[in-house]
């Protein structure tokens, strides 16, 4: 059973990586986000995330995302919106944040390896009240095609 479900994850990335597939197109990919945050305090972070994607022919992929985590450790939610982009199964995203419990605005950074629908990421987040924050965590996500070329 478990290495069906993992096949079921791993088929789309394998297919995209040799080209057998076609999947040019835009998709909306909503999920869900699990991360580990390190800084003062060590804390689990969970929330959710969208984004808009555009795959071109030529396997670079771009868009906007929007997303929200709840630190527990710190006890505060983290809002960010920000464009999204790469090659294959690298890419990086960037984007404003805003910090519920300080009420700040600050940046964010993540790197991501992405297997289509797991991708795995380190982040970094600056706060102008607390430094540079960062983070390690799971992507869950689900292209859905919403034009296909």
């Amino acid at each position: 059973m478990r290495s069906w479900f993992l096949s079921l994850l791993l088929l789309p990335t394998a297919a995209l990586a040799s080209g057998g597939w076609d999947f040019t197109g835009t998709y909306i990919s909503p999920g869900l986000n699990l991360g580990y945050g390190f800084d003062d305090h060590t804390e689990v972070n969970f929330g959710g995330e969208i984004s808009l994607v555009r795959l071109t022919v030529e396997s670079t992929w771009y868009g906007l995302y929007v997303d929200g985590l709840h630190a527990f450790g710190g006890d505060t939610t983290r809002l960010s919106a920000g464009f999204e982009g790469g090659y294959l199964l690298g890419g990086m995203d960037a984007g404003v944040i805003y910090d519920t419990a300080t009420e700040s605005y600050g940046t964010r950074a993540r790197f991501i390896l992405s297997l289509v629908i797991p991708s795995a990421y380190v982040a970094t987040t600056w706060l102008p009240d607390q430094g540079a924050h960062w983070e390690v965590g799971l992507l869950v996500k689900v292209p859905i095609p919403i034009v296909h070329e």
